[in-house]
């Protein structure tokens, strides 16, 4: 018996906005998803450490085991992994990094998995936290 879901979701561990990642991913149309989460979001695939090839792995199998075609991943200002806010001069500085980061991320997975939908969004952690595309 073969099981479906509409996505992959990347996302941190980061406990403040495990709800709000759930939350969001349901707000995009995507009841069934498996979820991948790790220190930094997308920080090991961009650095393309063995870390990164073990989340690439998980990818494959959801690819295979649960006919994955959407890849979701979410990165969030203030995170540990990164330094947090700290490591930046102000907001627009880590907003900007982040993108950055999310957008090699988009790139390295488009070029290894062409077939796939593949889409990277920023989690604010404001009250609530809020959701962007990557720009």
């Amino acid at each position: 018996m073969s099981h479906k879901a509409q996505a992959i979701v990347l996302s941190c561990i980061d406990f403040r906005f495990r709800n709000a990642v759930n939350q969001f991913v349901e707000q995009l149309g995507i009841s069934d998803f498996d979820l991948k989460s790790d220190a930094g979001g997308v920080k090991q695939i961009v650095e393309k450490t063995s870390a990164g090839d073990w989340i690439l792995k998980n990818f494959e199998i959801a690819f295979d085991l649960h006919d994955v075609e959407r890849v979701i991943l979410i990165n969030h200002e203030d995170c540990g992994a990164y330094g947090g806010s700290k490591k930046f001069a102000n907001s627009k500085e880590e907003i900007n990094f982040q993108n950055q980061q999310l957008k090699l991320a988009v790139d390295i997975l488009k070029q290894k998995y062409p077939d796939k939908q593949i889409e990277a969004y920023l989690a604010r952690l404001t009250d609530p936290i809020s959701f962007y595309g990557a720009s």
